[in-house]
């Protein structure tokens, strides 16, 4: 079986700068933070990385306690800025679900460092939730503040989620941590240029393909649908 691994944020959708806009009213709201701080590379970080830093740079413990009143915060208020915020669906993404999902011999999955339920609010937004990613498998930031330590427990999940099938694991991502967990995971990987990230640092990452986006469905389906036996990642292949 081939699992295919989809990050979110900067792969399948545009937020607009939604998540970091519900960060800060969730310090304003949880904390009374007057003025926020949010001095964060968002880019390939887990939430639990992005919520530890957001209280220990506005000088709040970052203990337990903390860090479910800010999620719960952040939750709550989410999807208005969701709705507040221009965010987009990527160009390609649906068209290239909907093939991938009629395939037999293909699973779709998230692998995100979105929180659980941000990702899920994320998805039913911008209307990639049912039909593609409402199964069981969705491997998320909730637990794991490092991207390479998801990707291993997401690895270990699937062995014993399908004890028995060899699996064949892509990561679909935007960012050099997407690249570099895969490998943690033994993935091979389809890079894109949709993020914050130029051409040239995702090609220096070695992914096994990159594109500048995912509008390329035919060509992309035939690679992430093509040659289900083959074990080895492949060359990179640079496609303009």
């Amino acid at each position: 079986m081939r699992i295919l691994l989809f990050d979110i944020d900067g792969t399948l959708i545009h937020a607009a700068g939604a998540g970091r806009r519900a960060l800060l009213a969730a310090l304003q709201g949880a904390f009374e933070v007057p003025e926020p701080r949010c001095e964060i590379n968002f880019s390939g970080q887990t939430d639990g990385y992005i919520f530890t830093q957001a209280l220990l740079q506005n000088r709040l413990p970052a203990t337990a306690e903390n860090l479910r009143r800010l999620i719960d915060h952040y939750l709550q208020i989410l999807p208005h800025w969701l709705e507040q915020c221009s965010g987009v669906v990527l160009p390609g993404v649906v068209s290239l679900l909907g093939r991938l999902q009629q395939v037999p011999g293909i699973h779709l999955s998230c692998m995100t460092g979105n929180l659980a339920s941000a990702a899920r609010l994320k998805l039913q937004h911008f209307g990639l939730w049912d039909g593609y990613f409402d199964g069981p498998h969705l491997f998320t930031g909730d637990d794991c503040q490092q991207r390479d330590q998801m990707a291993r427990a997401a690895a270990a999940r699937l062995a014993a989620s399908f004890e028995g099938i060899e699996l064949d694991l892509w990561v679909i991502g935007d960012t050099p941590r997407d690249v570099r967990c895969a490998r943690a995971m033994g993935a091979r990987v389809l890079a894109c240029c949709t993020g914050q990230h130029s051409r040239d640092e995702m090609a220096a990452c070695q992914p096994d393909h990159l594109f500048d986006d995912l509008s390329d469905v035919s060509t992309i389906a035939d690679i992430l649908c093509g040659d289900r036996h083959r074990r080895q990642p492949a060359p990179l292949v640079v496609t303009p």
